[in-house]
């Protein structure tokens, strides 16, 4: 884990989803979904795909907002969210895919569990690489 201050805002361009963790860890979840929406119009190969969670209702157990997109992908029917800059906590783990994904959430689950930083529930945000992932946790 390495903290980071993002100086500069930044938009990201994409398909849209409203969902909370227990969904996804149920039946019921949206996130893969969204994914496959969003990798069916062709867009598997950029270099930077994104996926920013934001308009959270409350916390860890609340309902967010998940956009899955990327920079400069402006179209008719995609959805904006604007990053913020500010202090994150960036976690990284080499490899792609959604399992990776899912493992890499629960080191963040548990390091929050026992550490003093705060997370403060603005945007945080997934950025898959070609070859890693990383994840972006808001923090006071």
């Amino acid at each position: 884990m390495q903290i980071i201050n993002l100086k500069e805002d930044f938009e990201i361009y994409g398909l849209k989803a409203i969902t909370d963790n227990s969904s996804e860890m149920s039946r019921c979840g949206k996130i893969a979904s969204l994914w496959k929406e969003f990798l069916s119009l062709g867009f598997g190969d950029l270099d930077e795909i994104y996926a920013v969670y934001h308009e959270y209702e409350s916390d860890i157990n609340g309902f967010c907002s998940l956009i899955v997109g990327a920079k400069n992908l402006e179209r008719k029917d995609s959805r904006k969210v604007f990053v913020k800059n500010g202090k994150y906590a960036m976690f990284s783990k080499d490899g792609t895919g959604e399992s990776v994904t899912i493992e890499l959430w629960h080191e963040i689950w548990s390091f929050f569990k026992s550490s003093n930083l705060q997370r403060v529930y603005e945007s945080d945000f997934e950025k898959h690489l070609k070859d890693k992932i990383e994840i972006y946790i808001s923090i006071k």
